[in-house]
């Protein structure tokens, strides 16, 4: 079964390569996106309890799901992730995309990447990852992330929806790592709007630390590691498992052997 996953995950991954560096985002266009989310967000119930057991699991998202920084691909976190839930998966991942960020190749935003994708089989539960791409451009990124909700029901009525925040790389980077907490700000208020479960890995304990990020991120400092994926599949499927009822115990950090620093590509 993995093998066909793997094969699947190839046809629909779109590898694409972008090797620019995050930069800072203005105050302004942060507190712009802010009181737009802050406007739209309304009161909701919370997510219904996820059933993630042997699910048939679609994961969107851009370079950390397509692989970028494992060795191989299919090591990366979602094929990790994947295999733990125990049932079929299939991987869609799109470097340099977002919920508003086009890839530089494919042009294709997380919705248009959905649309790429076949009818059937469904799948009983998309996750949805990122972004780190969308930095920049967060003036778009609530109602981008409202529409592709609407747009992954309607195309799978029934189905089970998690968004899965960015992961911010370098703690140092402080002016990136802000960015890529604002995004996921704005993130959570879209999904807490519509009852979707949200998984962050930016919140009060944030999955990379100082005292973590040798370890888990690349030399680019902006991807995982091979050790890194491990830590962030680990840390998703007992998340998920959390929202669903049916954790037992927090995940212990990550005993992979952390490859050289660079192994596997560097890219955005």
């Amino acid at each position: 079964m993995l093998a066909i996953c793997a094969v699947v995950a190839v046809v629909l991954g779109v590898l694409v390569w972008r090797t620019d560096q995050p930069t800072e985002v203005s105050a302004a266009d942060r507190a712009a996106a802010m009181a737009g989310a802050a406007s739209q967000t309304v009161a909701a119930p919370d997510p219904r309890p996820l059933n993630v057991a042997n699910q048939r699991v679609l994961f969107l998202g851009d370079s950390f799901t397509e692989g970028t920084g494992a060795n191989p691909l299919t090591r990366g976190y979602a094929y990790l992730a994947g295999e733990q839930l125990g049932g079929d998966f299939v991987v869609s991942g799109h470097s340099g995309s977002g919920y508003v960020k086009q890839g530089p190749k494919d042009g294709l935003t997380f919705g248009q990447a959905l649309d790429t994708l076949p009818a059937t089989p469904a799948p009983t539960l998309v996750i949805v990852q990122g972004s780190i791409n969308d930095q920049e451009v967060t003036g778009a990124l609530y109602q981008n992330a409202d529409s592709l909700i609407s747009r992954v029901r309607a195309k799978w009525p029934g189905v089970q929806l998690a968004m899965f925040g960015p992961i911010a790389g370098d703690p140092s980077n402080e002016p990136s790592v802000n960015a890529i907490q604002n995004v996921d700000t704005i993130l959570q208020s879209a999904a807490a709007a519509r009852s979707i479960a949200y998984i962050s890995a930016e919140g009060l304990d944030p999955w990379v630390t100082t005292s973590n990020a040798a370890q888990l991120i690349s030399r680019d400092k902006v991807h995982p590691s091979p050790a890194g994926h491990q830590d962030i599949a680990d840390r998703l499927v007992q998340a998920l498992r959390t929202q669903a009822g049916t954790a037992t115990t927090a995940p212990a950090a990550s005993t992979s052997t952390p490859a050289p620093a660079g192994a596997g590509t560097s890219s955005r």
